[in-house]
């Protein structure tokens, strides 16, 4: 979450600051992601085999808080729901401080605000922020 007016503003910034590039996990990326990692080898080739149609694919559309590659919120509300995801997605998956050596070479500058999300829950993770920034989830 960002208060700049683009989300590629605030990721320049975080590649600057941190001397490493920085991806924007888009529905699309997210799409592409869990595409290459659902089936592999024999089980892809099996998948085909099945008349049922795959699971849904998370998209702009889908997600009513996504503009402009990035969730939006009203910005009074922003710190609020921000800390909110945090706390989420600490309980979720534990709170992984990273050492960064692009801002501090020394390696004592720690990073929060980043998680261990295993691939296949990017699309509950879309799901989840939009929820979050439309205030159905505190």
């Amino acid at each position: 979450m960002t208060t700049k007016s683009k989300v590629s503003t605030r990721l320049l910034e975080w590649e600057n600051s941190c001397k490493h590039p920085v991806l924007n996990l888009t529905p699309d990326r997210v799409a592409t992601l869990c595409s290459r990692n659902s089936a592999t080898g024999l089980s892809r080739l099996l998948s085909k085999l099945f008349l049922t149609p795959s699971k849904p694919t998370i998209t702009t559309k889908n997600l009513q808080t996504y503009h402009n590659g990035g969730f939006w919120v009203p910005t009074g509300e922003l710190p609020a729901i921000e800390h909110a995801i945090h706390r989420h997605l600490w309980q979720r998956y534990g709170q992984g401080l990273i050492y960064c050596h692009g801002c501090d070479p020394s390696g004592k500058k720690r990073h929060r605000e980043w998680f261990r999300v295993p691939v296949c829950d990017l699309p509950w993770l879309l799901t989840t922020l939009d929820r979050f920034c439309q205030g159905l989830i505190r």
